[in-house]
């Protein structure tokens, strides 16, 4: 069936107060100006004439407590002090500005300051004195290096690469015998609260450690100690480098906003102390050989080739210390690879060659020496580096950590076939 149509009745009668001149009512002027004149909505407060089933785009209701503006934005210039015409009032804002402040509060700060310090709002680093590392921080520094690397690695799940608290003091102790002039400590109130280390290269610097006690980070105690390494490395160096652990947000965010860039993924492996490890033959031609004093020169001139720059300092101290061998084809250098060990720990490169079989098999009688001595063998390799990285892992290491190569100045990525010298010297 047909729906019917729906008849409509005759129209209602207008009430007596909407009639012109009815007796009680003073007829309405209607404004000159509207807004939105296709919805006949008023401008000054009229209500509007919508369609059936439709409402307004803003309720005109009173205002609920603790809604309205927020306390720090209120008393300041708003619509009705002509805000986008022009006419915004100065006077408002410099007198909420400049007015008294309460004794004894807070000082004032500015907030684009405090975050590009990494300072939160209110927290001065005062009576902080930073100077050159001395023999007698070598408890307190190594204290803090240990608790402030240890704490972040926890935070995160992850085993921490420094292990004890005698590991990171025998290790500060080593650095201020290999590099005197590279170390600085932060000092608040008479307390080591930070450490920080530089190693100067010719045209290259590398950073680290640099590291902060965890009660005392987030006050720029990090940034400055940053800021006077790259000092001490010298002005107009081009290039100053260092190794990030990706984990760690707060440092990436610190260094990216001192103007270093990531160029490079790296992975720290590390094989378990005794492994069993037989590494390969050298390739046909190549004659592998420990390395001898009158080395040194060749040693060098190969080191630069893949560092960047001449590390006399530290070949010297591979061959008085460490490990060191080299590879040899009718004659000329084909290939070298160094490693030293500590308590515990061992590191293996700097190490290149030309060819990546010579490098595997010089990096793997090394690893090999050490493992057998009860160390745990740690190095660093290009990810991006396949080969290097699968034969280093056919081997038995395994991944410990992932990290940034972070630059600041010129320079790319490091070299193919290359293992770097460690996290800090890299």
């Amino acid at each position: 069936m047909a729906p019917q149509a729906r008849v409509r009745g005759p129209a209602r009668p207008r009430s007596a107060r909407h009639e012109q001149g009815a007796p009680g009512r003073t007829p309405r002027r209607r404004p000159e100006r509207r807004r939105h004149a296709y919805r006949r909505r008023r401008l000054h407060g009229g209500r509007s004439r919508l369609p059936a089933g439709r409402r307004p785009s803003r309720l005109h209701a009173a205002a609920r407590p603790g809604h309205g503006a927020a306390p720090h934005r209120r008393r300041l210039p708003g619509r009705a002090d002509g805000r986008g015409r022009g006419e915004l009032r100065a006077r408002e804002l410099a007198a909420r500005r400049d007015r008294p402040r309460p004794a004894g509060g807070p000082p004032l700060r500015d907030r684009r300051a405090a975050a590009r310090e990494g300072t939160p709002r209110g927290a001065v680093v005062s009576g902080l004195v930073l100077r050159a590392a001395e023999s007698r921080d070598v408890e307190p520094a190594g204290d803090v290096n240990f608790v402030a690397f240890y704490r972040a690695a926890l935070a995160h799940g992850l085993v921490p690469a420094v292990t004890t608290p005698a590991d990171s003091r025998r290790y500060i102790r080593h650095l201020l015998e290999f590099d005197p002039l590279g170390g600085v400590v932060a000092e608040e109130d008479d307390r080591i609260v930070g450490v920080g280390w530089v190693h100067p290269r010719g045209a290259v610097a590398t950073l680290g450690p640099i590291a902060v006690d965890p009660g005392a980070q987030g006050r720029g105690i990090g940034r400055r100690l940053l800021e006077r390494a790259v000092e001490l490395a010298g002005k107009g160096l081009p290039q100053v480098r260092l190794v990030q652990e990706s984990f760690n947000a707060v440092s990436l965010g610190l260094y990216l906003r001192a103007g270093f860039r990531i160029v490079a993924p790296i992975l720290e492996l590390e094989l378990g102390a005794g492994t069993a490890l037989v590494p390969p033959r050298a390739p046909a031609g190549a004659a592998v050989r420990p390395a001898a004093p009158a080395d040194a020169p060749r040693l060098v001139a190969r080191d630069a080739r893949a560092f960047g720059a001449p590390r006399l300092q530290s070949i010297d101290l591979y061959l008085r210390r460490g490990r060191v061998l080299v590879a040899e084809d009718r004659g000329a250098l084909a290939g070298y690879a160094m490693g030293i060990g500590f308590e515990g720990v061992a590191h293996l490169g700097s190490a290149a060659a030309d060819d990546a079989e010579v490098l595997l098999c010089l990096a793997g009688t090394v690893a090999s020496e050490l493992a057998a001595q009860g160390h745990r063998v740690r190095t660093m390799v290009p990810a991006a580096d396949r080969r290097l990285v699968e034969g280093l892992m056919g081997f038995g290491f395994r991944v410990f950590r992932a990290c940034h190569y972070m630059v600041r100045g010129g320079g790319t990525a490091p070299p193919p076939n290359y293992l770097l010298m460690n996290g800090d010297m890299m």
